[in-house]
């Protein structure tokens, strides 16, 4: 079994001068970093313990929580998969996304498992993880390679491969001689579709699960990445507890590039677009041409003490899950000289206008021929909306919780009500909206969309009741029930959940 020398030296970063494999940063200033933090204060997420994170091509955030699945979408709406069909997405571990788009969860809700999304959200697959010879199976991270084999690190009951047709494969050191025991930290698939596996006792690599190399990294390789160079890059802890990070330039070509930081415990790393290095654990650091430099509660506007995970936008933005408060995304400010920047940026020159040459007018009277007609009125003015008849609109300031037809708030319909008393010979049609229908294809799909049509029933009724005890007579308000056929957005969306509102007569 061919083995490569991958990592040859370990160099102290205040020891030795090293060889950049990446541009670094000019000088070694600390970088000015603007934070902002997403929370269960100001933002849908459940909770503020985040445990993994991943983003797909279209900039969507996928966050697992012990509460919920949750999307942060790039326009700035979110979905929270607490719905009945989602269920099963508790307690989720760890995420992975394939080239078809398919979401792959690892979860430990009702014992653990492996759930498939396809594009849209919905649930296609769960696969139970059997559980036998007591070996805790949690999954620490999935990887899927380019064939759709989804390889899974478990805690400790080895590497698990689930392929296309089902069918599960376990490499653990019974039948991988190269193991020493069967903890596995992470796993990660390069551009020429190697797989890589991270274990306590170094990294390892494999092509179809049949033939490991193994390589001279003899530590706890804890974390790995691949960067768009197709670096491997390894975050690992020595005998000492010494944490280090080391990465190769490409497969089988030796790199000297490693660098350590003490008294600092890494719980993820990434390589950005410009090739810097950015790790977190109780902060953030970075790493800039000469030094590692921290940023925590002391320092700067990053409040959490622990970070969980952290990935990369499609834009290059950073993104960090804490195990306390949610979510922080960073971002590089460059500092601005003044005397440059208006050097480059000269005022524009003021000109003065001409002087307007004013024109003789001549008043001519003329008596205008008038003809009176009836105009009726066409639109009207609910509130701060304007609603002409046969035009349906969302009630404004109309929020509901998630199934359920309790009213969070009334303003709206108060509004709505006065509309009425102001307009006696106005009618209207009401129609109530749920969060969007499971696609066709589901199993339960007849009864979840049974329950949203029911559901959207009682909220229009709660709506009409409102007009009711308000005086409104019933021969003026036709209710309607959509259930979930016509959402705002194709995912759950406090947005979806509305009562819309369409003038049918006037008089």
């Amino acid at each position: 079994m061919k083995k490569c020398f991958f990592f040859v030296f370990v160099l102290w970063l205040h020891s030795y001068s090293m060889a950049c494999l990446w541009a670094q940063r000019e000088g070694d200033e600390m970088p000015n970093l603007q934070f902002e933090n997403l929370s269960s204060e100001n933002s849908p997420l459940p909770e503020n313990r985040i445990n993994c994170m991943r983003i797909d091509k279209h900039n969507t955030k996928w966050i697992g929580t012990d509460n919920a699945l949750c999307a942060l979408y790039e326009d700035g709406t979110w979905r929270i998969f607490d719905s009945p069909k989602d269920s099963l997405l508790k307690n989720i571990s760890a995420i992975a996304i394939d080239s078809d788009e398919n979401k792959w969860l690892g979860s430990y809700y009702n014992g653990i498992s492996v759930i498939k999304m396809n594009r849209k959200g919905d649930i296609i697959k769960r696969i139970e993880m059997p559980a036998f010879q007591n070996k805790n199976l949690f999954i620490n991270d999935i990887a899927v390679d380019k064939n759709g084999n989804a390889w899974i690190a478990t805690a400790e009951g080895g590497v698990w491969k689930a392929d296309t047709e089902g069918k599960w494969y376990t490499y653990e050191f019974t039948n991988v001689p190269e193991f020493v025991d069967n903890r596995v930290n992470a796993v990660v698939v390069d551009r020429d579709n190697t797989v890589w596996i991270g274990k306590p006792e170094g990294l390892f690599s494999t092509e179809t699960g049949k033939e490991w190399i193994v390589y001279d990294l003899m530590d706890d390789v804890v974390a790995l990445v691949v960067d768009r160079d197709n670096n491997v890059c390894a975050g690992a802890l020595d005998r000492k507890g010494r944490q280090y990070l080391s990465c190769n330039r490409e497969l089988f070509r030796l790199a000297k590039r490693s660098s350590r930081k003490s008294k600092f415990n890494f719980a993820a790393f990434v390589i950005d677009f410009d090739g810097w290095i950015w790790g977190a654990g109780q902060g953030l650091m970075t790493y800039t041409e000469k030094d590692w430099h921290r940023y925590d509660v002391s320092n700067s506007d990053f409040t959490s003490r622990q970070a969980t995970c952290m990935t990369l936008d499609t834009d290059g933005k950073l993104w960090i899950g804490t195990a306390d408060k949610g979510i922080f995304s960073v971002k590089v400010v460059e500092k601005i000289d003044e005397e440059e920047y208006i050097a480059k940026n000269p005022p524009l020159e003021y000109e003065k206008p001409q002087q307007i040459k004013l024109l003789e007018v001549t008043e001519q009277t003329s008596k205008p021929d008038l003809t009176i007609t009836e105009i009726k009125q066409t639109s009207f003015k609910i509130g701060e909306q304007t609603v002409a008849k046969g035009q349906r609109i969302e009630l404004a300031d109309l929020r509901f919780k998630p199934r359920s037809y309790e009213l969070q708030d009334t303003k709206g319909v108060a509004v709505l009500l006065e509309f009425m008393k102001q307009n006696p010979t106005v009618r209207i049609e009401l129609a109530g909206h749920t969060d969007r229908d499971p696609d066709p294809s589901h199993p339960s799909y007849d009864k979840i969309a049974n329950l949203q049509k029911e559901l959207s029933q009682k909220r229009v009724a709660q709506v009409a009741k409102f007009l009711y005890d308000g005086g409104i007579e019933s021969s003026r308000v036709i209710e309607k029930a959509l259930g979930g056929s016509e959402p705002l957005y194709p995912f759950n969306s406090e947005k979806n959940r509305r009562v819309e509102m369409k003038i049918l007569d006037t008089e």
